[in-house]
């Protein structure tokens, strides 16, 4: 109906406008914005794919591939089973990432952006972006011949799970996987709008180590374009070329990195970077879980060929370890009897490793426990008085969430926390509550130290010489805190920050390489999910369409388009509907409403007539009135009051 009404209503529609939507997807389809469909064994064990692609049913589980029909039978009876069209048990939705790549040359501006990490980029001895780190010029010195073509793509690739449906209880995952183009300039390679989705692996299970099963598509494709590449015509130099492209390094959270990277990151050798060469010990009262592991698979990224010549192939996700020490940080400075590292049990581990005799649990009786304080230990008030301050905090708009909403000052609970709320914590308001809140100043010193560094650490502009001394003040504010803090503590989050400068001098500052533009394109995907029944098709339909939005408008030049606001603060991700952050009273709307008719200045002429009426109504008679506003703060109401002289 839409397409019948478009072609009646636009000049020459009738021939510019195909008649249905088979006939609209397939000009779709030509531009390769569409998706492929590939049965997946229910059991995650293989894919219908090349060799399989004519199995009924798993070669390793013996699982069929079609889904059981339990809904009542409405063929006829002569009809056979074999007549029923048959529902794959499971789907994975592959965007083939060659027509993409080839589509970001097809406009001139964006062609002419895709080299600016050589031609236009400033050399000062300064990392402000990928193209200046180690790993980067590496690959340039390793594979010359890629590095002559400056169009030839570099791509860094990220993954998570999320739940389409925004239920917590619910236990469905959906995981994508989306590639980004790092060729572009700092203000355009992480924006949503060039983010490429490849893979949209679905739930309702987290795929966890038989991940690889559904990058083998992906991989194939990166395959081929490492070997033999694609002819691809530039649009802003008017000729064709061969494109090639590297998958620089992947990006996840700690548990996904395991997955991808194929190293286990729970156990004694937890750290990812250290490997063999650091062990961690179990602490028998906290019941933290050591057990020896290593390399529990071996990873599909390595059918890449230049994959084992990298400096830097998996990313620590700077987002997620700021998330887990600050929680940690305030749980042990708030006393939390649940997720504090200063409790009865890290004080029993004292006395099993026999260290620090002054803090060592003591029994009192029938099983009860003395603690005595310790110097991270903070009194009632002084709790208190911490999170009075930050319940004071007012920020602008944008730049961080009203953290004073999650804030019990009685309780002296922080509860309903964000990952950037976390990040907006750490960096500035944890130092400025701590500052006159703690007694003892030294470990306060020490917190405000440890907090510095992360600040530091995500700087935009990266000092080399600057950050080879991080390093070192890093490792000695560690020491510090060991004096302090308990050893359960120092979980592998701790210890990862000794690696995070090492990291940020390989790939370039941490804002291109941690997970904040992932969960917001993953906020984004969530949004455009509207069948509840398929959420993966439903996601994957209006991924497509979006994409040919977005496509098109960048061929339409002197128009304002949605698709085009690439520059705001909010990265140009959000899509939905505008609502307020909050659930606003009828009282303050009511006095935010009378304050703009009183002072904006629009509204002048509107004023005076409406009191002239207003006089003529009450008195009949012209008599000279003043209005004022008085504001009533105990009852929060603006109240009008007419004064006769």
């Amino acid at each position: 109906m839409l397409l019948n009404l478009l072609r009646k209503v636009i000049p020459d529609g009738d021939n510019s406008i195909p008649e249905k939507c088979y006939d609209a997807n397939k000009i779709v389809g030509a531009l390769g914005l569409d998706y492929n469909k590939i049965d997946t064994s229910p059991n995650d064990c293989v894919l219908y794919y090349k060799d399989n692609k004519k199995l009924e049913e798993c070669p390793k589980c013996g699982v069929s591939r079609w889904r059981k029909n339990a809904r009542t039978s409405t063929r006829k009876s002569d009809e056979s089973v074999n007549q029923q069209k048959k529902i794959p048990a499971k789907v994975l939705r592959h965007f083939p990432l060659v027509p993409r790549l080839q589509r970001l040359y097809m406009t001139k501006n964006i062609a002419k952006d895709m080299r600016w990490h050589k031609e236009r980029r400033v050399d000062d001895g300064k990392v402000r972006h990928p193209a200046d780190a180690k790993a980067w010029k590496h690959v340039d010195q390793t594979f010359p011949s890629f590095a002559t073509e400056c169009r030839n793509v570099r791509l860094g690739l990220s993954s998570d799970g999320f739940n389409p449906f925004g239920i917590m209880s619910s236990g469905w995952s959906t995981w994508p996987v989306v590639l980004m183009p790092y060729n572009l300039s700092p203000g355009l390679c992480m924006k949503q709008s060039y983010m490429i989705l490849s893979l949209l692996i679905p739930g309702k299970h987290s795929p966890g180590n038989d991940i690889d099963v559904f990058m083998e598509p992906l991989i194939d494709e990166l395959k081929r374009l490492w070997d033999e590449g694609v002819p691809t015509y530039d649009a802003f130099s008017c000729e064709s070329f061969n494109l090639c492209a590297i998958l620089m390094w992947t990006i996840n959270d700690f548990p996904a990195y395991g997955n991808l990277s194929s190293w286990s990151t729970k156990g004694k050798f937890a750290c990812p970077v250290c490997g063999p060469n650091f062990e961690g010990f179990y602490l028998q009262h906290s019941r933290k879980m050591c057990l020896p592991t290593g390399w529990t698979k071996f990873s599909i990224f390595f059918q890449l060929p230049y994959w084992h010549k990298l400096k830097l192939r998996h990313n620590l996700d700077v987002m997620h370890i700021e998330k887990n020490i600050c929680d940690n940080l305030l749980s042990t400075l708030l006393q939390d009897g649940k997720k504090s590292k200063d409790d009865l049990r890290a004080r029993q581990d004292l006395n099993a490793l026999n260290i620090r005799h002054d803090l060592q649990a003591q029994e009192v009786a029938n099983g009860k426990f003395d603690l005595p304080s310790a110097r991270i230990t903070m009194s009632k008030v002084e709790m208190q008085r911490f999170c009075e301050v930050l319940k004071s905090v007012k920020s602008p708009d944008g730049y961080c969430s009203n953290i004073s909403n999650n804030i019990q000052v009685k309780e002296r609970k922080l509860l309903g926390l964000k990952t950037h709320d976390y990040h907006i914590l750490l960096h500035q308001l944890l130092p400025v509550a701590l500052r006159n809140n703690m007694a003892d100043e030294e470990v306060a010193k020490v917190i405000i130290e440890f907090c510095g560094f992360f600040k530091k650490l995500c700087s935009k502009v990266i000092n080399i010489d600057e950050f080879k001394a991080l390093k070192g003040e890093m490792n000695e504010t560690l020491c510090k805190m060991e004096i302090f803090f308990p050893p359960s503590f120092f979980t592998v989050m701790v210890h990862l920050t000794h690696h995070l400068v090492d990291e940020a001098l390989l790939g370039g500052p941490v804002n291109y390489r941690w997970m904040y533009p992932m969960e917001r394109y993953l906020g984004f995907l969530k949004r455009i999910m509207q069948n509840r029944a398929h959420p993966e098709g439903s996601i994957a339909d209006h991924y497509v369409a979006n994409e040919c939005m977005m496509f098109t408008s960048r061929y339409i030049h002197g128009v304002h388009t949605k698709n085009k606001e690439i520059n705001s603060n909010r990265d140009g991700t959000f899509h939905g509907s505008t609502k307020m952050n909050k659930d606003y009273s009828r009282i303050d709307l009511n006095q935010a409403h009378a304050f703009l008719l009183q002072n904006l200045e629009i509204f002048e002429d509107y004023r005076k007539r409406h009191l002239e009426e207003l006089h003529l109504e009450i008195t009949g008679r012209k008599t000279k009135m003043c209005w004022f506003a008085s504001v009533r703060r105990d009852k929060y109401s603006l109240t009008w009051t007419a004064l006769h002289s």
